[in-house]
Order: C-alpha cells, then sequence, then structure tokens
C-alpha cells in the first residue's frame, strides 16, 4: 500500500535531520572552506597577471631590439611566438580561476538547510512535488515485497550514517574544541 511505502520515505526523511549546533557548525567550516579558496584563486589571478604584464614588458623590449636590428627577424619570431604562447596559456589560467563556483558556500548552506529539513518538505508537499523530492535523494528503488529498496545518493547517505553514529563531529568536544 501507498501508505506504507511512504511512511519508510518519511522514517528516512526523519534520519537526514541534522542537529541545529551541528548544522551551524558545518556551515560555519565550508564557508571557511570556501573563503580560504576564494582567496586562492584572488592571490593566483594576481600573481598570473603579473607575469602576464612581465611577458608583455618582454614582448615591447623585443620589439625594441628587433626594430633597432640587433636581432634577426628569425630571432625575434621564435622568441615572440614562445611568449605569447605563454600569454594564451597565462589567459586559460586566469580564466580557469575566474569561473571557479563563487556560490559554493551558499550552495553547501542551502543544501544543509535543505537535507535537514527534508521531512517537513516532504510532508507538506504536494503528490508531484514528493516525487521531485524522492528523485533527488534516492536512485535504483524497487520494491522487495512491502519493503521500499533504494539507493540513497550523496551526500545523503554520509549525513544518515552520521546521524547513526554517536557523535556528528568526532574528535572535538562539546565547545567544539579539537580534543587532544
Amino acid at each position: 500500500r501507498e501508505e506504507e511505502i511512504l511512511d519508510q520515505i518519511k522514517g528516512l526523511l526523519k534520519s537526514l535531520s541534522i542537529p541545529e549546533a551541528v548544522l551551524v557548525d558545518l556551515k560555519d567550516r565550508f564557508q571557511k572552506s570556501h573563503d580560504s579558496e576564494q582567496r586562492f584563486h584572488k592571490e593566483a589571478i594576481a600573481s598570473l597577471r603579473c607575469e602576464y604584464d612581465r611577458i608583455q614588458r618582454q614582448l615591447s623590449n623585443l620589439l625594441d631590439l628587433r626594430i633597432s636590428e640587433s636581432i634577426t627577424p628569425n630571432e625575434y619570431d621564435e622568441k615572440a611566438m614562445s611568449l605569447k604562447s605563454r600569454q594564451e596559456e597565462i589567459n586559460e589560467s586566469v580564466k580557469l580561476h575566474t569561473e571557479a563556483d563563487k556560490n559554493f558556500g551558499t550552495t553547501v548552506s542551502y543544501l544543509l538547510d535543505l537535507t535537514s529539513r527534508a521531512y517537513q518538505l516532504f510532508e507538506s508537499s504536494k503528490a508531484d512535488q514528493k516525487r521531485q523530492i524522492i528523485n533527488f535523494l534516492l536512485s535504483n528503488l524497487s520494491l522487495k515485497g512491502k519493503k521500499l529498496d533504494y539507493k540513497l545518493k550523496e551526500p545523503f547517505a554520509a549525513i544518515v550514517h552520521a546521524n547513526s553514529c554517536s557523535e556528528w563531529l568526532p574528535g572535538s568536544d562539546s565547545n567544539r574544541r579539537p580534543t587532544r
């Protein structure tokens, strides 16, 4: 019966609840990690731009040498091509650093909130929304007799596992200080 299956799903959704103190701590840790990653990207971009500018000065000096006929056209072409190639590599690296996910911290925070509230959201949802929640959390759904068989997607499986452990944040005392 549908009610029996829904009861199994509700039980699973209840196991996704994250204690409020842990939720706050996890969000803080993710945000600090994200901030550190953003600093890394900014520093990398600044370094790459300095290198790009240095190469641009070398190209200008190289052109001056060619104009004064201090180097041959072949020497100029070879060196200029090498420097321009490096500039293209730098541009590509800057692009990769710039496109790094700036919304990661917000996304993780939102995902943790939604996960922790999954049961309440499921309870207040219509049939189509319930189906979407189920598809978002579970894969390989099947029935084995009256028991729902499924695979819980990550990171939700890790949350259920953490809830089944005696401690959410092992290695920390009640004040969230590392134990020695």
